[in-house]
């Protein structure tokens, strides 16, 4: 019962959030965004990485607070996943993670989620700090 609940206030978080996107594609990522940042601050505190750096990679090491960009990829692609599950997401569709970084150049590696413009097809990072997407 306790999981439905919180299942329920989730959903109605979430729904709340998307909400306000529903006007154009642009309010849609904005939402995206803010429903991201809404998720990190719910479940950071639970798994612990409530207190991680900022664009940390693995020099930081940091292992116990920080969790790479694959692990944020991850659990940002899922609730991409679960946004669109739910019809969350009028202007977009959830794409395949992008992958960039050259270790041949001293890049590291990095992942990050995306979402697709449905009309245009036009892909762009599901980013969570306070800047626009791209």
């Amino acid at each position: 019962m306790k999981c439905l609940i919180l299942r329920l206030a989730i959903a109605r978080a979430l729904t709340r959030i998307q909400a306000a996107g529903r006007a154009s594609a642009a309010a849609e990522r904005a939402a995206v965004q803010k429903a991201v940042i809404w998720f990190d601050r719910r479940v950071g505190p639970v798994i612990g990485t409530d207190k991680r750096v900022a664009k940390a990679d693995i020099r930081a090491l940091d292992d116990k607070h920080n969790f790479d960009c694959w692990d944020t990829t991850r659990n940002t692609m899922s609730l991409l996943l679960v946004l669109q599950e739910w019809g969350l997401l009028k202007f977009h569709v959830v794409g395949d993670p992008h992958y960039r970084g050259n270790a041949l150049v001293l890049q590291t590696p990095h992942n990050t989620a995306v979402l697709v413009d449905r009309r245009s097809s036009i892909c762009g990072r599901a980013a969570m700090r306070s800047r626009r997407m791209s």
